[in-house]
C-alpha cells in the first residue's frame, strides 16, 4: 500500500518502493481539483520528471493511470502492477492563471525497486 497525497502543488509519497502489485491510495488535501497521472519513466531519461515537463525536447513516455479530476476533500485508491524502474507522478490540469499544475511544481518521481 502506498499513500500519495495531493495539494497545491505538490504530491507527498514514498520516495521508494517495492515491485509488485501496489494499492495506491490517493487523498487531495488542497483547495482545487487535481488529478493524478501514474507515468512510467524509460530508465535511461537523464534528466529529471520536472526537468523534462520543462524542455522542448520531450522523450515519451507510458502512461500507467489516469485518475480522474478529484474535488478538493476527495479519496480514491486504485490497484497497480509495478516492475522496477523510475515512475512519476503529473497533474497537468490547468489553474485558474492557464498555467499547468505540473509546471508549478506539481510533479514527482517514484522509484520501484
Amino acid at each position: 500500500m502506498m499513500d500519495v497525497t495531493m495539494s497545491e502543488f505538490r504530491f507527498e509519497h514514498a520516495s521508494a518502493v517495492a515491485a509488485g502489485r501496489m494499492i495506491v491510495r490517493v487523498d487531495n488535501r488542497g483547495n482545487v481539483e487535481h488529478q493524478l497521472q501514474l507515468l512510467r519513466l524509460p530508465d535511461d531519461l537523464p534528466t529529471t520528471l520536472d526537468a523534462q515537463l520543462r524542455s522542448s525536447t520531450r522523450r515519451p513516455v507510458t502512461t500507467m493511470r489516469l485518475m480522474p479530476m478529484s474535488p478538493a476533500g476527495h479519496h480514491t485508491a486504485f490497484a497497480v502492477d509495478l516492475s522496477p524502474g523510475r515512475y512519476g507522478f503529473v497533474c497537468f490540469l490547468p489553474g485558474s492563471d492557464g498555467q499547468r499544475h505540473a509546471l508549478k511544481g506539481m510533479n514527482s518521481e517514484l522509484r520501484v525497486q
